[in-house]
């Protein structure tokens, strides 16, 4: 037997089974699989220039960008790096290290990212950096869109919410409704349920709806995930389309039951 076909568990087996392992088992793609950890030493922010007025700590190690590049994609970071000297009539005032502000060739300030991963954040500022080309990969985005959103960064969100849904596109591409698996499709139901990603979530749904693994629907129950709203729509959509099934039998049977009244009660035989 081919291995492309789902089995069913024994009957009366006191086994645990994995909800999501009730589908058919598919071998890893190789767009798939766990990317090589990047380097950053040849980033331009990794050493100071004649551009560089703030640095970024990350734990014990620092990142030297330009602050009007930060502030213009990030009103977080504008807040962050403006609000001791914005509007300051003196025209002089005192960063968290005691440095004078005034001073050109002093530091404005440190923006201390200690919390963050280096690695994270050097893929952010590769992201806002005009002198690097980049490009944001669906195994990239679930790192970055929590540090987009912290820092309403709204052109990373943009181009992670258009990896994502074009990723998701090509999963179901050329394959009949339902046929992503469910695991697959809930991570990124959730994603696009926490981000508003509209177009991505409603791919998600017409997958659960259409998925036939038993399961789909405790799952979709069941997750700490999604949003009660989003669960609402997705278990409404799977009850009508049980009614559509349930009614078109019906519409078979009595069809089946009026030729054979017509035919004096005969019942036909295939």
């Amino acid at each position: 037997m081919s291995d492309s076909v789902p089995t069913s568990p024994r009957k009366g087996s006191t086994a645990n089974h994995s909800l999501l392992g009730a589908e058919v088992k598919r071998k890893p793609k190789a767009g798939r699989r766990k990317a090589p950890s990047k380097t950053f030493e040849k980033l331009p922010c990794m050493e100071e220039d004649e551009f560089s007025d703030v640095t970024i700590v990350v734990g014990d190690k620092r990142l030297y960008f330009n602050k009007c590049i930060l502030c213009y994609n990030s009103p977080v970071f504008r807040k962050q790096l403006t609000e001791d000297g914005a509007g300051a009539g003196s025209g002089a005032s005192t960063s968290r290290g005691g440095k004078n502000t005034a001073s050109k060739s002093s530091k404005d300030k440190d923006l201390d990212l200690s919390d963050k991963r280096f690695d994270d954040v050097c893929e952010l500022i590769s992201f806002i950096d005009p002198r690097v080309e980049t490009n944001v990969k669906e195994m990239d985005c679930y790192r970055l869109l929590p540090l987009a959103e912290e820092y309403e960064i709204k052109p990373l969100l943009k181009s992670c919410e258009t990896s994502l849904t074009e990723s998701f596109a090509n999963m179901r591409k050329g394959r009949r409704a339902g046929s992503v698996a469910t695991d697959v499709t809930m991570q990124h139901l959730s994603c696009a349920d926490k981000y508003n990603f509209s177009d991505l979530q409603e791919m998600c749904m017409e997958e659960l709806v259409a998925n036939d693994n038993p399961f789909s629907g405790k799952i979709v129950a069941d997750s700490q995930e999604l949003s009660e709203h989003v669960k609402r729509q997705v278990l409404e959509r799977k009850l009508d389309r049980v009614n559509m099934v349930l009614a078109r039998e019906r519409r078979i049977n009595t069809e089946r039951d009026q030729s054979r009244d017509t035919k004096g009660g005969k019942i036909w035989r295939k």
